[in-house]
């Protein structure tokens, strides 16, 4: 894992990772989704189009093949209309309501005049089948047949003709496959109307194609003849060219196929018109379907549209087939400019997200300049504090009101506190340095009051051995007054010389035994005293223990930051820990030297009390001696006595004696214990002087 030394590096490159990563996912899943877009897009578009277009050639074909239906119609609807008629009269049996021949014929020039667009108007009838009069104009033709035949000359003037009526039943087939009476046999035959294949003809010298519009007549049910119009359908091939140039492009083909595949308009100019359709047989069963019917190949779309005229069942088709490619054209460019606004829209997108990104980057590089300023101004006063020397009155110059100004904040609320806190130490320091000293002068003063002590006590021993020594005295003394009477009163003088120096003695004894009373009291008052002092110095260890564990728990709320000061609140906590065992021991030593001081001084209370009364013996002894100088006659008794009291005298002393020595080893116990609480109190000193020490490293 990459380790970053500063944060601010750590943001920027985090931040432009993220970022790129980003970026990156954002580009992919745009390329990846303006891909699947276009896609849909593409295929949407062109399947929308493809129907559109597809009914657009639907519609433009119906359209059209109605245009070419109604203007066929018009003249088949003219014929079957007045066909109808004349079956109508046909069929009437009293032959009061049918047309002379010159009125029928009449008729026939009226629909040829009627409309401009007919070449010809005719009507045909079988043998006698109109009239019965057929032998009345056998003069005219041979036959008397009836038919006739209206056209237009040069002129645009109508005339009549006749046709030989052998004419009607020709069979032969024309090169398009029709008989050459179709015209006349065809609703002759099926006893409907008929729209006949149409043929190129040479009419007032232009080239017409022309096509026949025939209808039968019926008479009671039963064919008699035929009425029909010649009409140009020219019309159809203009229709088709205009239909190609306007509508579907020059690469595409129209044409109109009759019944039995005669070409009656094309856009090819090489496809004869008039003339049956190259591939025919294999068109065929599509064309005479009487269907709408599509088909589709890799290159064309094509359609075919039947064409009904009248009661003709012999539909003609329109047939429309235009390359994919002009058919899509629209498409196809839309298409590319799809495709190049996708383009444009991934560079556009590309560009604004590098832009992005390099803004970004700046706007990121100094925010994290913003964020790491102030941290670094936080490891700066940190490591200043952790270093020797450490500045516990600089504060942070705090400016911001985010995460990083509360920690700024809570730095300076740190350092704040750390500065009382080491303030109050370095008092509770000054005062601890300042007991200890008075501990180490009380304790200096405890061992040479207990050494003069000891040294009064030597004394003491060795006037009570003295003591002991004169009463040993005394006693050989009194033993050897039985042998002399006359010794007796220079043993009495002797005696109450020794008696009152032994007064003398004691008395002294009694005063060195006050006076070792009042020390020893005074030693037991200074015990007290030192009690209070270790007292002081326990609380003084107390509270240095209490602000160093509050010191700890201020370092460990400050962290890693706080680690050293936590180590300096250890050790204080540790000194302080050590003065209050120390402590401890001094005041058990103390206690322990009390209860000794307590027995010497009630030993001293009863040697003075014994002394006392060795006082009062010693003066009632010399009361006697001078008695015994009155009175020889009780000196036995009394040095009897003497013997006595000086036997009891020497066994005080001795029990004085050892008093005297317990109170001695006492006293070189305690000695021993100044000297303890002495080096204690120098050693608390030291420490003291140690925390002092490093406390003054800190500037506060």
């Amino acid at each position: 894992m990459i380790s970053f030394k500063s944060i601010r590096h750590q943001i920027i490159i985090g931040a432009a990772s993220c970022l790129l990563i980003s970026l990156v996912a954002v580009l992919f899943v745009g390329l990846k989704y303006s891909n699947q877009l276009e896609d849909m897009v593409h295929n949407k578009t062109y399947s929308f189009a493809n129907q559109e277009q597809t009914q657009r050639l639907e519609d433009t074909s119906k359209y059209r093949s109605e245009q070419i239906q109604n203007q066929l119609s018009v003249a088949m609807n003219s014929v079957e209309a007045l066909a109808s008629v004349l079956s109508g009269m046909a069929s009437n049996d009293d032959g009061q309501t049918k047309l002379s021949r010159e009125d029928l014929s009449l008729v026939v020039r009226d629909l040829l005049a009627g409309n401009q667009k007919f070449l010809g108007a005719y009507i045909a009838f079988e043998p006698n089948a109109w009239d019965g009069k057929d032998g009345l104009y056998e003069a005219i033709d041979g036959k008397g047949q009836f038919n006739v035949y209206w056209t237009r000359d040069s002129d645009n003037q109508l005339k009549p003709s006749s046709v030989d009526s052998d004419r009607f039943y020709i069979q032969d087939k024309t090169k398009i496959g029709t008989r050459v009476s179709e015209w006349y046999l065809c609703p002759l035959e099926s006893g409907r109307s008929c729209l006949i294949d149409p043929w190129a003809y040479n009419v007032q010298g232009k080239q017409v194609l022309m096509a026949n519009l025939v209808a039968p007549i019926k008479a009671n049910g039963r064919t008699i003849g035929m009425i029909g119009i010649d009409l140009s359908v020219n019309f159809i091939n203009d229709l088709a060219l205009r239909l190609k140039e306007n509508q579907f492009g020059q690469n595409s083909h129209v044409s109109i196929i009759t019944y039995r595949g005669v070409v009656a308009g094309d856009t090819d100019p090489v496809s004869p018109l008039g003339e049956v359709l190259s591939d025919w047989n294999q068109r065929k069963s599509q064309f005479q379907a009487g269907k709408q019917l599509w088909n589709s190949t890799d290159e064309f779309a094509s359609l075919v549209t039947p064409i009904k005229v009248g009661n003709t069942n012999t539909p003609w088709m329109l047939w429309i087939a235009v390359p994919k490619a002009d058919l899509l054209e629209d498409i196809n460019a839309l298409q590319k400019e799809l495709k190049t606004s996708f383009s444009d829209f991934l560079n556009a997108q590309l560009i604004a997200g590098l832009l992005i990104s390099v803004l970004a980057l700046a706007m990121l590089y100094i925010l994290a300049k913003r964020i790491s300023t102030p941290i670094q101004q936080v490891v700066n006063i940190v490591q200043q504090l952790g270093r020797a020397g450490g500045d516990l009155t600089s504060r942070l110059d705090v400016t911001r009101k985010d995460e990083t100004g509360a920690l700024m904040n809570g730095l300076n609320n740190l350092m704040a506190s750390l500065q009382g806190m080491i303030r109050d130490i370095a008092g509770s320091v000054d005062h601890l340095k300042l007991s200890a000293n008075r501990s180490a002068g009380i304790a200096e003063a405890s061992h040479q009051d207990v050494q003069q002590q000891r040294q009064e006590l030597e004394q003491v021993a060795t006037a009570i051995n003295e003591m002991a020594s004169a009463a040993s005295e005394v006693a050989t003394n009194v033993a050897n007054t039985a042998s002399s009477v006359e010794e007796v009163n220079q043993s009495i003088t002797r005696c109450g010389d020794v008696v009152n120096d032994s007064a003398n003695i004691i008395n002294k004894l009694g005063e060195e035994m006050e006076q070792s009373s009042t020390t020893i009291v005074e030693l037991e008052t200074q015990s007290h005293q030192i009690s209070s002092i270790l007292e002081v110095i326990r609380s003084i260890s107390d509270q240095t223990n209490l602000l160093a564990l509050n010191a700890a728990i201020e370092a460990a709320r400050a962290g890693e930051h706080g680690r050293g000061f936590a180590v300096v609140a250890d050790e204080v906590r540790q000194l302080a820990s050590k003065t209050q065992n120390s402590t401890e021991e001094i005041q058990q030593m103390i206690n322990q030297f009390q209860s000794q001081i307590k027995l010497t001084v009630d030993t001293i209370t009863t040697g003075r009390t014994f002394t006392q009364a060795s006082i009062e013996s010693s003066k009632t002894a010399v009361l006697e001696l001078e008695s015994v100088v009155a009175a020889t006659a009780t000196i036995q008794d009394m040095m009897c006595q003497i013997a006595t009291a000086s036997e009891e005298q020497h066994q005080v002393t001795e029990d004085i004696n050892r008093n005297i020595n317990a109170i001695t080893d006492i006293t070189i116990k305690a000695a021993q214990g100044a000297e303890t609480s002495n080096q204690e109190a120098q050693g608390m000193l030291i420490q003291t002087s140690e925390v002092e020490e490093k406390l003054n490293k800190f500037k506060y």
